[in-house]
């Protein structure tokens, strides 16, 4: 009886025309309802958060940025002067963009272009290295050497060399740097015997090194003679060329290639990825309690065993069935006919199709077609083999 009523449950779910039926419909619009509401707000979760990552102004030396840490000031004032700042993303980008005229490269972050040896090519150019590692300075600066480091401070320029001169006292200081005499021009901003920047020549190129880029960014240009020694740096030249690496494409000076796939996607790309993977996650463990072995209930109504008969039958003619249809009905009538028949019931097709023939009086080949034949090919086959069987049933408690 457990097992009619549970045909019965899932005959008015999947068929939806039993008692039911207005019940599932209405269960499968709230489903529906929720997932749509659940996709909607991961949606939202994914866009918020891409728009949240988007900050472009928030990366240091930006000269688009109108954030503190941007350079967007600087550029403005150097274009009001007649000198043309162009971002570029790579070394190499910067030696296709000067296309053999002297320009002035600017490099805040050396150390983060891995492509960094290109700038070797430029000639009669000025490159301006901000606070570059030991790698950048052996490839783009040979005679330059790190010494140490110290806090960005207010000093004075401490040497002859014009452009610092002409500034003052400026927001200098970071990492400083000695230049062997055969390169050296000149030292400056030095504190307990160390400059904050140098200017060494090499092969017809000036390399002007500096220890700190603070003096270069909007929320310190006004300060001191900040924006003048920014100014003086780069107006060597009508053209600048700012190397700066998008965000989530840098990798270290000397590396190659690219580590796996994943490091040519966007940050925000792969934090949206992980968005969405935590939300379909949360979502699986919601309804992971729908999942597991079926579970019995008794209904609190009685179920007629009819209306069980016809669910299921119902299920059958939806799914197209006919073969297990034809099976169940000849396994019901073998389980009657065999007993009456007088032989056993493991008993061969052959043993039992004599027996019945010989107790009926039918053909040996209708009865063979009746209990053992092929599945019916349509519904009016299926009746007609009903029929058949109930014929053969009857004849056989008749004898």
């Amino acid at each position: 009886m457990t097992a009619t009523i549970d045909e019965t449950t899932s005959y008015d779910e999947q068929d939806g025309t039993g008692p039911g039926k207005g019940r599932s419909k209405g269960r499968r619009r709230g489903q529906l309802a929720r997932w749509a509401i659940l996709a909607a707000v991961l949606l939202i979760v994914v866009l918020v958060s891409a728009l949240a990552n988007r900050s472009p102004s928030s990366q240091p030396y930006d000269t688009a940025a109108a954030g503190p840490p941007g350079s967007r000031a600087l550029a403005a004032i150097l274009g009001q002067r007649g000198v043309h700042v162009q971002r570029v993303a790579t070394a190499g980008d910067a030696v296709t963009a000067a296309a053999g005229r002297p320009v002035t490269v600017v490099v805040p972050e050396p150390d983060l272009v891995p492509d960094v040896a290109h700038l070797t090519s430029l000639t009669a150019s000025r490159i301006v290295l901000v606070d570059p590692g030991d790698d950048a300075l052996t490839i783009v600066a040979p005679g330059v050497t790190r010494t140490g480091g110290s806090s960005a401070s207010v000093l004075d320029p401490g040497c002859q060399w014009p452009a610092a001169q002409a500034a003052g006292r400026a927001l200098v200081g970071g990492s400083s740097y000695t230049v062997r005499d055969d390169r050296a021009i000149a030292q400056c901003y030095q504190a307990a015997g160390a400059a904050s920047l140098v200017v060494a020549r090499d092969v017809g190129r000036e390399i002007v090194v500096v220890g700190d880029g603070h003096f270069l960014t909007n929320l310190d240009l006004a300060d001191e003679g900040n924006a003048a020694l920014a100014v003086n740096l780069m107006s060597a030249h009508d053209t600048v060329l700012w190397v700066l690496p998008r965000p989530g494409e840098v990798q270290p000076v000397g590396a190659t290639g690219r580590s796996s796939l994943t490091s040519y996607l966007p940050d925000r790309l792969i934090a949206a990825f992980w968005t969405v993977a935590l939300g379909i996650l949360l979502l699986g463990i919601a309804y992971s309690r729908r999942l597991g072995r079926v579970v019995t209930e008794p209904l609190p109504v009685v179920v007629r065993a009819a209306e069980t008969v016809e669910g299921k039958a119902r299920l059958y003619r939806a799914a197209r069935a006919r073969d297990r249809a034809a099976g169940w009905l000849r396994d019901a009538a073998l389980n009657d006919i065999k007993p009456r028949a007088g032989v056993p019931l493991d008993a061969t097709p052959p043993v039992l199709i004599d027996a019945v023939a010989a107790r009926t009086g039918r053909p040996r080949e209708d009865v063979a077609a009746a209990l053992f034949g092929p599945a019916p090919m349509t519904d009016r086959d299926l009746v007609a083999l009903a029929d058949a069987l109930d014929r053969l049933t009857a004849e056989v408690r008749r004898q």
